[in-house]
């Protein structure tokens, strides 16, 4: 069971490390020239420090959360499959670790899209013509 939650843990942080690289390379789609009053010279400043804000988010944490919750929510369901298959304690191991790589993932590609929004926003607050993700 051990060897089981530590593959979650490892699959979850994985998960969450490749999202950061994604905020911090991210580019929305900008019509650089078809920005009203906005000089093309100051895109890439901008989109610097909008990608730097979006890194802000802690995808990490937020990935651990919904591992702590999947695997609550995967053990307990593991149990009661397990009750009836003569291993409630084998089916919950194995509930909360599906759960957890479920859960973890899920919540680390969330977190990612709303980094994402984040520099999208920024941009826009910023005055550049963002027309797409």
């Amino acid at each position: 069971m051990v060897k089981v939650l530590a593959l979650a843990v490892m699959a979850i942080a994985v998960a969450a490390c490749t999202g950061g690289y994604a905020t911090s390379s991210y580019q929305p789609v900008v019509d650089v020239y078809g920005s009203p009053g906005k000089d093309p010279a100051d895109y890439q400043s901008d989109l610097f420090q909008c990608q730097q804000l979006g890194s802000q988010r802690s995808q990490l944490e937020e990935g651990a959360g919904g591992a702590l919750v999947g695997g609550a929510v995967g053990a307990a369901g593991g149990a009661i499959i397990g009750a009836f298959t003569g291993s409630a304690g084998t089916g919950a191991a194995l509930g909360a670790a599906t759960g957890a790589v479920a859960g973890g993932s899920s919540t680390a590609y969330q977190s990612n899209t709303n980094r994402q929004d984040i520099v999208m926003n920024c941009m826009r607050n910023r005055g550049w013509s963002v027309v797409g993700r």
